[in-house]
Order: C-alpha cells, then structure tokens, then sequence
C-alpha cells in the first residue's frame, strides 16, 4: 500500500477528505461489523475496532452501517479536526489550509488524563454504536462520548481510585448559579428518569450533565458552574463489579 505524504505542503481540506473517504472505501472485512478511523502503520486506515491490542491514535468509530451509508458532514469535520490537532501534535508535516483549531474536535477536550474502568468503556463503546445506529441519539452527544472514550486511560475496575466518577456512580455536585447541593446517579440513557427531585435524579451519561462529571474527580470544577462535591457511591470501590 502506499504511504500517506504529509509533507505535501498544497495539500488541502478536499485532499484530506480524499484520504479519509479512501481509508474507508479499502477497510478490510470483519465479523464485527464494526470499524475506526486510526493512524495504524504510519497512515490513516479504517480497521476493524479490534485489530490490534496495541495503543494506537483512533480518530472515529462506528458500525458498518454508518460507513456504508456514507458519513455526515459533522463527522467528517470531525474526524479532519481530530487528524489535524494529531499531525500538529506529532510533527508530523501536514500542509493544510482553511483549518481554525479546536472548532470540532478540541472543543470537548479535557486537560486531564481520564481514567475510565474496562467495563465502563466496553459498554458506553457499544452504547454509541448502537445509538448511532438506531438514531437514538444526536450525533453531537455520542461525538461528545466517543472522544472522552479514546481519550481515556483505560483500567481495571479493582484499580480505579475512589474519587472518580464511574458509570452508577451517586454523587453530590454544587450548583454554583442556584447555590444548591444536586445529589444525582451516573446511569445509562435506559435507566434514566425525569423526575427533577433534586434528592436523587438518575441522570443519563449522555445528558449535558452526565457527559460533564463521568471521569470526573471528587474536587473538580465543571464548566464553571457545577462543582462535583462528593461521591456517595462507587460501585468499584464497594467492589461492586458487576454495576
């Protein structure tokens, strides 16, 4: 196959729109049905989500269907964004022009490592690929997750530290704007409920809230208006595996 040269100082958007359409137009078949976008053997590919075990740059996921029926126009701003900001962190030479950095894929990024458990992420990768597959979803939210995702330090449940925010996790946030304490659990969008009882709401990963306090540490200040106070339950550290 030949090589990516990014040294290629004319290249453009339309070239690297070119690049990723091809990626996804060779992606090899897979039992899985499911693919990313990732910088694998010094060059973009679209691979099955499980070629390797190796920790390599990912860039987008989702199901065969979505590759099939062609990407939106956000997810292909998307993915050029998220290429961009990898090429410039690497040094790697990509000659782009009409770029503004962090207006797609910068925006949700966190200054933070994250760590989320293994479980955690097994489950929330196919919560977006399924949502994304049934429209269950705006795209917006799942790119929201899906980038915390790849992102993320992924360990052991055992290992996770006390003070992080996991899935059906409860905690106490403090609303800067009301003065307010929220007490609220971390659930997936099924178990999630609308009652606004400030007690104890079961809030969707994928709401505002949910997709701004998971991975998030005891002490953390949120978006400049909630604060997560405390973690009243974490199943990992009541060795509650199976939550």
């Amino acid at each position: 196959m030949i090589k990516h040269d990014f040294g290629d100082r004319t290249m453009d958007t339309q070239k690297l729109r070119q690049i990723i359409t091809d990626a996804i137009s060779k992606r090899p078949p897979s039992e899985m049905k499911y693919y990313h976008i990732c910088w694998w053997e010094k060059r973009i590919q679209c691979l099955s989500l499980r070629h390797t075990d190796k920790m390599h740059d990912i860039f987008f996921f989702a199901g065969e269907d979505a590759f099939k029926n062609g990407l939106s126009s956000y997810q292909y701003k998307l993915i050029e964004s998220r290429i961009r900001d990898f090429c410039e962190g690497n040094k790697i030479a990509l000659g782009i022009t009409s770029y503004k950095k962090g207006t797609y894929g910068g925006k949700y990024m966190r200054k933070q490592k994250l760590q989320i458990t293994e479980f955690d992420s097994r489950r929330l990768t196919t919560l977006v690929l399924n949502a994304r597959a049934d429209g269950s979803s705006t795209e917006e939210k799942l790119c929201q997750l899906q980038s915390l995702l790849e992102k993320a330090e992924i360990v052991a449940p055992e290992s996770i530290p006390a003070n992080i925010v996991t899935m059906n996790s409860k905690l106490r946030l403090k609303d800067f704007k009301s003065g307010d304490d929220i007490v609220i659990s971390l659930v997936f969008p099924n178990d999630a409920t609308v009652d606004k009882n400030f007690d104890d709401m079961k809030v969707s990963v994928l709401s505002p809230i949910g997709l701004s306090v998971f991975a998030r540490e005891v002490g953390e200040t949120v978006s400049e208006k909630i604060k997560v106070q405390e973690i009243l339950f974490q199943p990992e550290a009541m060795r509650r595996f199976d939550l």
